[in-house]
C-alpha cells in the first residue's frame, strides 16, 4: 500500500538526500519534493480513466442563464480534476458540451452524468501507478538540482511505467456485454443445423 511519505522518501533517497522521517522537514530537497508532488499526481491521474480515480456523478443544471449558443449551465462535481465525458443519464448517449473552469455549457436538458477523474488517496493506488509517480518525482527533482540529461532519461522511464500501468488498468475492467444487442442475441440463440 502506497503512502505519500513512502513515495517522497523513495525519490529523495534515490536523489542522494537523507530519508525524511515525516513530511515537512526543512531541507531543500524536501521543500522541492513537496512543491512538485501534488502537481505530478494530478497530471498523472488526468492522463487516463483510472479505475481507482474515476467517478460517475449525476449533475444538475444551475439557475444561471447560459451564454449563446448554449442553453444550460451545469457545475463540475466537487473534487473533479478532469471531465472525461458527459452523458445523458437516461439513455447513456454522449452529450456535446463546452467547459470553462468549473462550468459545463450544454444544450441538453438533463439530468446528465459526468465521468471525471478525482484525486484518490495513495492507499487506493496500485503499485505500478505509485511507482510511476515516484519515478516522475525523482526525475523532476533531478532536473531541479541541475542534472537535466539524467532527469529526461528518468522521466522517460516514468512515462513508460505509467503507460504499462494504464494498460494493466484497461485490462482489469470487465468486458462490455455485446451479447445484449438484439442482433447479436438473435445470432447467439440460433442453433446450427445438423445434417
Amino acid at each position: 500500500m502506497a503512502t505519500k511519505i513512502a513515495i517522497v522518501k523513495a525519490a529523495l533517497v534515490r536523489l542522494g538526500a537523507e530519508a525524511p522521517a515525516v513530511l515537512g522537514e526543512d531541507t531543500d530537497e524536501m521543500t522541492a519534493a513537496e512543491a512538485m508532488y501534488e502537481t505530478i499526481v494530478e497530471e498523472m491521474i488526468c492522463r487516463h480513466a483510472w479505475s481507482f480515480a474515476t467517478r460517475w456523478r449525476s449533475i444538475s443544471r444551475t439557475v444561471t442563464a447560459a451564454p449563446a449558443p448554449w442553453l444550460y449551465i451545469y457545475e463540475l462535481p466537487a473534487g473533479a480534476l478532469n471531465l472525461r465525458d458527459l452523458l445523458d443519464e437516461e439513455s447513456g448517449v454522449p452529450i456535446d458540451y463546452e467547459m470553462t473552469e468549473a462550468l459545463i455549457y450544454s444544450n441538453a436538458l438533463g439530468p446528465l452524468l459526468a465521468i471525471h477523474n478525482w484525486r484518490s488517496s495513495e492507499e487506493r493506488w496500485p503499485g505500478d501507478f505509485a511507482g510511476a509517480v515516484q519515478e516522475e518525482l525523482f526525475g523532476r527533482l533531478l532536473g531541479a538540482f541541475e542534472e537535466r540529461i539524467r532527469s529526461l532519461e528518468i522521466r522517460e522511464i516514468a512515462a513508460a511505467k505509467l503507460d504499462r500501468a494504464a494498460g494493466r488498468d484497461r485490462r482489469q475492467k470487465p468486458p462490455k456485454r455485446f451479447a445484449q444487442a438484439p442482433l447479436l442475441r438473435a445470432w447467439f440463440a440460433r442453433q446450427p443445423r445438423r445434417v
